[in-house]
């Protein structure tokens, strides 16, 4: 008996063995899918880690600063209200009153020296006195 050309062993045996490469092939192809999609989700899983680390030390940061800021502004504030009753005190004080003569004055002593001069000079030499310069 005669047998069809497809059906002889050394085809059947091609074909077997295409068959057992597509397999193999196929399930390696999956297995390095698997494998890089693994890699991929450990990566995006450590990503999302170290940003959730970062996103909680910029809250702890955020936090001291917060807390300085009030305590910084409590501080302002308690100044000023000593202020205020300073500056309420000194408007209640009264004005004291203006020096009557250069002696109950404090002047610099270029101007003492020259008033003193007016005064010794007498009434009569006042109109001659030059200005200082």
């Amino acid at each position: 008996m005669i047998l069809p050309a497809w059906l002889s062993p050394r085809v059947l045996g091609a074909a077997a063995v295409l068959a057992g490469l597509a397999l193999s092939h196929g399930w390696a192809y999956r297995a390095g899918g698997r494998a890089v999609q693994d890699k991929w989700d450990a990566a995006v899983v450590e990503a999302d880690r170290l940003a959730n680390e970062r996103r909680a030390e910029d809250q702890r940061l955020a936090a001291r600063a917060a807390a300085a800021h009030q305590e910084a502004a409590a501080a302002i504030q308690a100044e000023l209200a000593k202020t205020q009753e300073a500056l309420d005190a000194a408007l209640n004080e009264p004005v004291p009153s203006c020096p009557r003569s250069a002696g109950d004055a404090v002047v610099p002593a270029a101007v003492w020296l020259r008033l003193q001069a007016i005064d010794d000079a007498g009434p009569a030499s006042t109109a001659r006195a030059k200005p200082a310069r």
